[in-house]
């Protein structure tokens, strides 16, 4: 084909004739009408996304152009050639913007000059905050999303969603943006920790459902008032009522005139009855547009309000009925449920009738799997659906079944997969419908119940394998279950619910099992929130679960059941203040949790706090008190014969004497742990073993001995499959290259080891690697891109308030006085100051950029 055409009509017809295909001929390869292929040849008719690859794959388009070509035929993109594709200037650049934008499945329909009458109020400069308000399925949400993408070119820190649906307390809306951003948590607040990272930057921040945590409306005030060049688009039901707010009202797609109609040729101008036929079409590939059923369409649209929602879940039934069927159908349930509750809005009481339309249309069944599906909160696996709507296998359907049926209607969404199992979940305003049938069934207790029991049993399951080789598995599977698990722990700690009497008879069964759980589920999850970086919310479960246990139950009236858990909650939650620095924290829970399992007479789990109290400690410069708690410790274990745990204490008392410079007593407390080890066939402690003495032979200087050692525990954690041991070993590899000044060794060690890291979500150790990376690169190449990293590297300890060990001080200091030594004082306060503004997610992509 040659020449460039000036539309996707013109390039369809010309390859369509090059490709010696009849417009009929065509329509029969891809499965479209005649008719479809002549409007789309026209620029009539935008052709659905499954038809453009149909149509891509049948005209033989290169598979590395079908993206571009879709896109041309879904917008109104710049022409193009079928050989050549380009993207616009100002496009590439918009796309090369910092953004956590989802690929949108389905392009935007009819909201064109409405997202840009938003577009142009929010580049405003006195517009800080724009408000998208409407009710449910009005697609605030899709409108909010196009108008991310249409502004990314704008913003040159980039434009990141945040989703707030499964939030529902405001104190939590911080973390949440916190996560979506990658800030780091430390000492700090969240808010605080935003403000110092967004002070600077020029962002567009998307925070969609905002209208169940208003109450941290505050925050955005915050937020506004300390980074002046901050954007916030909110979606939300509700005004905010905060200064500086503008509101934007999204309205309906615009409607025909049923007592006008216009002719069928123009009738799918208007918005309404496109959506309808797209959506009607990618469900139904012989539907179009005709004089036989244009009058039904345009009924059904008008009957709808125009709301996006409620077309899309009427459009779907075009594989079961007519739209002439599917009008007398909805008009006449229409006519019927007119008893709404008159205080909502007349479209949300449109909404929800669509909604009883559409529920009606279930089989017994499908209905009652439905409302059971309302429990589920940011999607569910089928083998959740299973256990939690289907345990008693009264169903009357088979699940997977159900599921299918479900996806087929559109009351259910396929999530995207990015692991084995497939995850399914509900539209926000769908779910809130479902939610009110479970609830008016009388089941919500005990579905409830059922999914409290599957996700404490997920939890469970999980912490054990924590700290094994499937260790990644289980914390992806637990971060994509992260809102069920949310949702279990908000409805076992909800003040409301919990007695402030002590467990006294039958009447305080339930706020036992309410506490119980809560304390199995959060004591399950320490490890968990920790590794993954939830540190504050992990934080808040703990101490809410702990409070409710000692303030309301009492420690002297819970059973020994609940107080070892407790006494585990205590464990966690010094874990979690013990990362992020807040010693007398952590130091308070282990004290706690000691004196709980002396209390249970648990003298094992007791040397346990009696070790994490000595490495609180060692971390307050407290010697003397550290290595009391590890040898009454080890004075226990030794008379338990507890060889593994003898290994741990001996292992800490080791590494206590290398901080104080004692070098041949570090060398004899570790060369019998590792012996005890070695015994047992604990790989844990072989490995721990191996990597203490060869960092002391670092510090004796003898480096041939120190990589032996270290290459050692390498092995064996590539054998294991144990990638925070290989990573951990890879990086003391890099020290030994970095002592020898072999950096091209090391910075071969330390790109292998910062993927594993970042995946693995270790952010004291990626904060190590990172700083490796600054020193070896500054020396070999590049001195400002290292002198950056090191001032990463610096950001991050700061956020975590995790300072460097003493021994590794010297060895940070030669390498960043090597950088400096290779470029001017200017230069290095520019590159450290650029520096100080990396996430850890900008580091870590910095870092590994070649």
């Amino acid at each position: 084909m040659t020449g460039v055409p000036a539309s996707f009509g013109h390039w369809l017809k010309q390859a369509r004739r090059e490709m010696g295909y009849t417009q009929k001929e065509l329509a029969q390869i891809t499965g479209c009408a005649t008719t479809s292929v002549r409007k789309m040849e026209a620029d009539a008719y935008r052709p659905s996304k499954q038809v453009a690859q149909r149509l891509v794959e049948s005209l033989e388009v290169p598979p590395d152009e079908h993206e571009r070509i879709i896109r041309l035929a879904r917008t109104a993109s710049p022409p193009v050639s079928r050989s050549t594709l380009r993207v616009e200037p100002h496009q590439q650049a918009g796309r090369s913007r910092p953004n956590n934008l989802p690929a949108q499945p389905t392009t935007i329909l009819g909201r064109e000059a409405v997202s840009k009458s938003a577009c142009a109020l929010l580049l405003r400069n006195d517009v800080r905050l724009l408000t998208l308000t409407g009710p449910p399925g009005i697609g605030k949400t899709r409108l909010a999303l196009h108008m991310g993408e249409e502004l990314l070119s704008g913003f040159e820190d980039g434009v990141f969603l945040v989703l707030l649906a499964p939030v529902s307390d405001p104190k939590l809306v911080a973390p949440t943006i916190t996560r979506s951003l990658g800030v780091q948590e430390g000492e700090q607040a969240a808010v605080a920790a935003l403000v110092e990272y967004l002070r600077h930057r020029r962002m567009l921040l998307l925070l969609d459902n905002f209208e169940q945590v208003g109450d941290a409306a505050s925050d955005l005030a915050t937020l506004m008032s300390e980074c002046p060049y901050l954007k916030l688009l909110v979606t939300s039901r509700e005004v905010l009522h905060v200064r500086g707010e503008h509101q934007f009202s999204v309205p309906p797609l615009d409607l025909p005139d049923l007592q006008r109609l216009p002719a069928v040729s123009r009738l799918d101008s208007l918005s309404s009855v496109r959506l309808f036929v797209e959506r009607a079409s990618s469900v139904n590939h012989d539907f179009t547009l005709v004089e036989q059923n244009a009058a039904s369409v345009a009924e059904i649209c008008a009957r709808l309000d125009g709301l996006p929602l409620a077309i899309e879940i009427a459009a779907a039934r075009t594989n079961l009925f007519s739209p002439q069927e599917i009008a007398v159908r909805l008009s006449s349930r229409l006519s019927l449920l007119t008893s709404g509750a008159r205080d909502l809005p007349a479209r949300q009481q449109t909404l929800r009738k669509a909604m009883d339309w559409s529920y009606n249309l279930l089989s017994p069944a499908e209905q009652l799997i439905f409302a059971r599906l309302a429990v589920f909160v940011g999607g569910c696996t089928l083998a959740g659906i299973e256990a939690v709507c289907n345990p008693r296998g009264d169903l009357g359907i088979d699940t997977a079944e159900g599921v299918a049926s479900l996806l087929d209607k559109s009351m259910l969404q396929q999530a995207e997969q990015k692991g084995e199992e497939r995850r399914f979940a509900m539209l926000e305003t769908v779910r809130e419908y479902a939610m009110e049938l479970l609830q008016a069934s009388g089941e919500a207790d005990l579905v409830g119940r059922w999914h409290t029991q599957y996700y404490l049993a997920l939890a469970e399951s999980a912490e054990p394998e924590l700290v094994l080789q499937n260790q990644l598995i289980w914390l992806d599977r637990l971060e994509k279950e992260h809102d069920n698990i949310r949702a279990v722990l908000e409805r076992h700690l909800l003040p409301e619910k919990v007695s402030s009497h002590a467990i006294d008879g039958e009447a305080n069964v339930e706020n036992r099992g309410n506490v119980e759980v809560a304390l199995r589920l959060s004591s399950a999850l320490w490890r968990f929130w920790l590794i993954h970086g939830h540190l504050t919310e992990g934080r808040r479960w703990l101490e809410r679960a702990i409070e409710q246990t000692g303030s309301q139950l009492g420690v002297s009236a819970t059973s020994p059941f609940v107080s070892a858990y407790r006494a585990k909650a205590l464990h966690g939650l010094g874990g979690l203040a013990y990362t992020q620095g807040d010693l007398p924290a952590a130091q308070s829970a282990f004290g706690a949790a000691f004196a709980l399992w002396q209390e249970l007479e648990n003298v094992q789990a007791a040397t346990w706090s009696l070790s994490n109290m000595g490495l609180v400690a060692v971390a307050l410069g407290e010697h003397a008190a550290a290595r009391s708690c590890y040898e009454e410790a080890l004075g226990i274990q030794r008379d338990l014969g507890e060889n593994g745990a003898i290994a741990r204490t001996l292992t800490n008392l080791g590494v206590l004497a290398h901080d104080q410079g004692d070098y041949s007593a570090a060398m004899l407390l570790h060369e019998e742990s590792l012996a005890l080890a070695r015994e047992l066939g604990n790989t844990g402690g072989i490995m721990a073993g191996l990597t203490n003495l060869g960092l002391v032979k670092l510090d004796l200087g003898d480096y041939d001995g120190a990589r032996d050692l270290f290459q050692e525990s390498l092995d064996m954690a590539l054998e294991l499959g144990s990638q925070h041991n290989v990573a951990g070993a890879l990086i003391n590899s890099s020290v030994v290259a970095y002592l020898q000044g072999d950096h091209a060794t090391e910075l071969a060690l330390l790109r292998r080891a910062l993927p594993l890291l970042e995946e693995l979500g270790d952010k004291i150790s990626i904060a190590n690697c990172i700083e490796g990376f600054g020193g070896a690169i500054g020396v070999m190449a590049d001195p400002m891109k290292g002198v950056r990293l090191l001032a990463a590297g610096a950001t991050l300890r700061k956020v975590m308030s995790a300072p460097l060990p003493t021994r590794d001080q010297a060895r940070y200091e030669g390498s960043v006085a090597a950088v400096r030594a290779r470029m001017s004082e200017q230069a290095f306060d520019k590159a450290w100051s650029e520096g100080l503004l990396l996430s850890q997610k900008e580091a870590v992509a910095y870092a590994l950029l070649d």
